[in-house]
């Protein structure tokens, strides 16, 4: 059995969550707390190269994994670039290019609270990119795309836990981001991580969840809002052979 969580909310971002189970540890020795360091050294240099070999992945959606990593693993890493983004409102308006502006429901608010969780948020594990989860996540893309709808729900009532098993098994714990109208890796992580609008703070608990090990990408062009990306993610992934070697 699994429990469902949903956040629906307006664009630009949209996130659902999915928990199956969670192994709780409460306590840790010193000697395994050492293997533990070690072994996360390791694996951020593997899932670089992970990153970098991803050939299935755009530029763009490489950029989005390694912005993902680089927040994990440094919270405070983003801060400077979201005292910079604040100092762009003017009420709850935030001043983009070409002097267009962008309404927000909360204005500098979000960004402050923000700022204040990135300084006491430890930093969590690696996302290592998935073939299948990008699959996943490139048909939801496909999909709304075309018909320029949003939400988690496909036009063919598809959520993103079906979608992910057309290609694999998600394991221990699933979940999903949604950002519309953004074209970079960094906006699209800072933007969920802000979470504007969104009282839960749903996609910024996606964002650092620890128990997310896995994740993949997808982005491409949306007939109402430009473009969008989506990302899966997973506490472990079981790719099926043919979307491996597609």
């Amino acid at each position: 059995m699994r429990l469902i969580l949903f956040w629906i909310l307006l664009p630009i971002a949209f996130m659902i969550s999915a928990v199956e189970f969670v192994l709780n540890a409460n306590s840790v020795s010193a000697q395994a707390t050492a293997i533990s360091t070690a072994t996360e050294v390791k694996q951020t240099k593997d899932t670089k190269i992970a990153v970098v070999q991803a050939n299935y992945l755009s530029q763009l959606e490489k950029d989005v994994i390694v912005e993902m990593n680089k927040v994990r693993a440094n919270p405070e890493s983003y801060i400077p670039m979201m005292e910079e983004y604040k100092e762009r409102f003017v009420g709850n308006r935030i001043q983009l290019p070409q002097r267009k502006f962008m309404m927000t429901k909360e204005g500098r608010a979000a960004v402050n609270e923000a700022i204040a969780f990135l300084k006491k948020q430890p930093p969590v594990s690696q996302l290592s990119p998935s073939k299948g989860i990008s699959l996943a996540a490139r048909d939801h893309v496909n999909d709304q795309g075309v018909a320029g709808t949003f939400g988690h729900q496909g036009t063919d009532r598809s959520d993103p836990f079906v979608r992910m098993e057309r290609y694999g098994k998600w394991r221990v714990t699933g979940g999903e981001n949604i950002a519309y109208g953004y074209t970079t890796a960094q906006d699209i992580v800072m933007q969920l991580i802000i979470d504007d609008g969104v009282p839960s703070r749903g996609h910024r608990v996606n964002m650092f969840n620890p128990d997310y090990r896995i994740a993949g990408v997808a982005y491409g062009s949306h007939k109402t809002y430009r473009v969008m990306c989506t990302i899966g993610y997973a506490g472990g992934f079981d790719e099926k052979a043919f979307s491996i070697q597609s």
